[in-house]
């Protein structure tokens, strides 16, 4: 029986588009206009499933590659026309509806309705692994895009399965590691993000796809390491591009200028990340991207306002992306971002101390109902000054912890103990010392009398607080009877053990001749007392902001600074502190009830502070 001549030219397309898959998955020169061509004749000639699955496949293509959107606005123009419906239930629809779907979140093809995940990818698992992967990849950023972690792991595991077929291309699983290095870097998964993007590199060098090598250099650069290896990130940028041209492929210079806005942004040089982050922005403009797909780049455009000061601007470019049509998860996190950045904006006109309690609650809240820990991620200052308001106002101090321990985020001056830091020292009644969540012994077991040198060197430092002091001195104090290199080897080795015992080697900081804790991860009560004495001497005498900073000093003040050492800089420090307590109690006055309440305490804490009151009681 010979087929009519309609069922033969639709035989013949149906090759062709076979063709076309094919030569996409091998970046054969043209492959792109061809698959493009065919969606358009299909469609004149009244093939609408087959016109669907052509426009579909070149979207997805032009989106993976992201390069330059050349076809896009024909292509959906085709998908428009052909309708959902008409594209049917076989695996040729699996690829009109991964581009269509990828088009209808972007808020480019409202005549599509949204993708059902779950239900395309049991269409897909009698699908060609090729087929498959496709769908997936475009699965993949929708659940990215909308926040939905449980749905990408059912994906993930389907997809690990299909990854290890013989007829899965090196393009698509390339493609699909680099949707999914998205999604994990999008959840603080980022060493599995960057083992997903290795493997897209790898696959594209071992199989010559230089379209691929581009894309995932690029997007290994943009997502892991900007944060960790900043001139990896700009040279993988740059081998990039030079795979391409300004003209042909502004997207990746989009993305070049990302990179480059990224590293700035870490490296706080704001202002030149603003200029590369609006460069990134003019070569988006060239490239026909959808409007939904600068959201990104405009993300970063704000994040530098705010590094420039200009967190007020921020906040509005934000309202603004909030506003255009995104799926919900995105646009509440830039609805969220705006409430942040409004914090931001006060923090920096008023100081960080005037942050609304209302409005920060709400934004922690938001936070953590969005499960955001990297919220502005290349801006750790700024964002470890609203977790640290947050953790003084006691709001939603668990998460928040979580948030500053998953991001080991320095802490800001003045955080309160409450911050989770690696190490926390008392010195002031008695001696205490905890790493984490562990107490470390004040004193060393009988019998180890070595052990108590790194003890002696953490005293010495914490009666200073987080100040440097002269290695010099230090050694002099500590083995006065040794020559000056025996001492100075003494101290070296003694450094060395008191940072295994404190299991954390930045807690200590040696440079510049001198040695100091440091301020960024050890909390240390007598540095807490000097920031409340500071602030109470700059305030005017009798003020509510003088009050509040002596209350603060006296809930810290417990007694003598190391009231158990007998050596001489150990003594002059207990005074030193003494001193200046009574005289923050002398300059508010001691005369009312309250006054003398609070010379009470103190006497109470610490008889010996007497002698600093004028002998009075």
């Amino acid at each position: 029986m010979t087929r009519s001549q309609p069922e033969a030219a639709a035989a013949q397309r149906s090759s062709e588009l076979l063709d076309a898959f094919q030569a996409l998955s091998a970046q054969a020169p043209g492959a792109l206009d061809s698959a493009a061509a065919l969606a358009l004749r299909a469609q004149a000639d009244g093939q609408v499933a087959l016109a669907g699955a052509a426009a579909g496949l070149v979207l997805l293509v032009e989106h993976l590659q992201a390069a330059i959107y050349r076809h896009a606005m024909a292509m959906l123009g085709v998908l428009s026309a052909v309708g959902p419906d008409a594209v049917g239930t076989g695996v040729e629809s699996l690829l009109a509806w991964g581009g269509a779907s990828i088009a209808h979140d972007y808020g480019v093809l409202p005549a599509w309705p949204p993708a059902n995940v779950a239900l395309l990818m049991e269409r897909a698992r009698a699908a060609p692994s090729d087929i498959s992967l496709a769908l997936a990849c475009a699965l993949g950023e929708l659940c990215e895009r909308h926040g939905e972690d449980a749905e990408f792991e059912l994906l993930f595991a389907q997809v690990a399965s299909i990854e290890k077929q013989p007829d899965a291309s090196p393009f698509w699983r390339g493609h699909w590691a680099i949707v999914a290095a998205w999604h994990l870097t999008a959840f603080a998964k980022v060493e599995e993000a960057r083992e997903r993007l290795v493997m897209a590199q790898q696959l594209a060098t071992e199989h010559h796809l230089a379209g691929l090598a581009a894309v995932a250099a690029l997007q290994r650069a943009r997502l892991v390491e900007c944060s960790s290896d900043p001139a990896a990130a700009l040279a993988l940028a740059a081998q990039a591009v030079a795979a391409g041209d300004a003209a042909g492929t502004p997207l990746w210079w989009a993305d070049q200028a990302d990179v480059r806005c990224r590293v700035a942004l870490r490296a706080g040089d704001f202002h030149a990340a603003l200029g590369h982050a609006r460069r990134a922005l003019g070569h988006l403009q060239m490239s026909g991207a959808w409007p939904g797909y600068q959201v990104t780049y405009l993300v970063q455009e704000g994040y530098a306002l705010i590094g420039c000061g200009n967190a007020d601007e921020a906040a509005t470019r934000f309202r603004g992306l909030a506003e255009m049509q995104l799926p919900r998860y995105l646009a509440a996190r830039l609805r969220c971002l705006e409430e942040l950045t409004t914090l931001i904006a006060v923090g920096q006109r008023d100081g960080w101390g005037a942050l609304p309690d209302a409005p920060l609650a709400r934004a922690m809240r938001t936070l953590r109902e969005l499960e955001w820990p990297g919220v502005l991620p290349l801006l750790p200052l700024h964002i470890g000054q609203v977790f640290c308001r947050a953790l003084l106002q006691g709001t939603e101090t668990d998460w928040v912890r979580s948030a500053v321990r998953t991001r080991r985020l320095a802490a800001p001056a003045g955080a309160p103990e409450s911050w989770p830091w690696a190490v926390k020292v008392r010195t002031l009644g008695s001696f205490e010392v905890s790493s984490g969540a562990d107490a470390i012994p004040g004193r060393p077991a009988e019998g180890r009398k070595a052990a108590s040198k790194p003890l002696e060197l953490l005293r010495y430092l914490a009666c200073r607080g987080t100040e440097a002091a002269s290695a010099e001195a230090v050694a002099r104090e500590l083995w006065p009877g040794d020559g000056r290199e025996g001492r100075q080897k003494a101290l070296e080795v003694t450094v060395a053990r008191l940072r295994r015992l404190l299991a954390h080697d930045a807690a200590l900081l040696v440079q510049d001749h001198g040695i100091r804790l440091n301020a960024d991860c050890v909390w240390v009560d007598v540095q807490a007392l000097n920031d409340g004495l500071a602030a109470h001497a700059q305030a005017p005498a009798g003020s509510p902001t003088a009050a509040q900073a002596l209350e603060a000093a006296l809930n810290l003040y417990r007694g003598p600074c190391l009231a158990l050492s007998e050596q001489a800089w150990a003594q002059a420090a207990a005074e030193r502190w003494r001193a200046r307590l009574a005289a923050a109690l002398l300059r508010e006055g001691r005369d009312s009830a309250l006054g003398h309440e609070r010379t009470l305490r103190a006497l109470s804490a610490d008889p010996g502070i007497a002698s600093h009151l004028n002998g009075r009681d």
